[in-house]
């Protein structure tokens, strides 16, 4: 039996294309799941970082031991039954200003709920 009549006796058979309809179904049910997947739930990326942390006080070397800054604790910072007073202030050491970078690079907007 010559190889070219095998060829067409195989691809002549009611049993490979029920194998390849099968396959085809499948196939297409997987890329069905997929889209949906990618489409119903959007990539939401929220890229962060610091630019630049510079000293908040930037006095003269001479200067700088007379500064301070303070800072007022909260009413959360307080135990119960305190009240707030002159002795609540909080001398803070090596402040910074922060310079912050925000990119969202998703696909979809960041709803401010998130």
């Amino acid at each position: 039996m010559p190889v070219m009549d095998v060829a067409a006796a195989f691809y002549a058979s009611g049993t490979f294309w029920a194998g390849a309809g099968v396959l085809a179904a499948v196939l297409g049910t997987l890329a069905v799941v997929w889209v949906t997947f990618t489409v119903g739930f959007p990539r939401r990326r929220l890229y962060y970082g610091m630019r630049a942390a510079a000293p908040l006080l930037t006095a003269p070397p001479g200067m700088r031991s007379d500064l301070e800054l303070r800072h007022r604790g909260t009413p959360a910072d307080r135990k119960d039954g305190e009240h707030a007073d002159a002795g609540d202030w909080q001398v803070l050491a090596d402040t910074r200003v922060l310079t912050l970078e925000l990119v969202s690079r998703g696909r979809k907007d960041i709803p401010s709920e998130a």
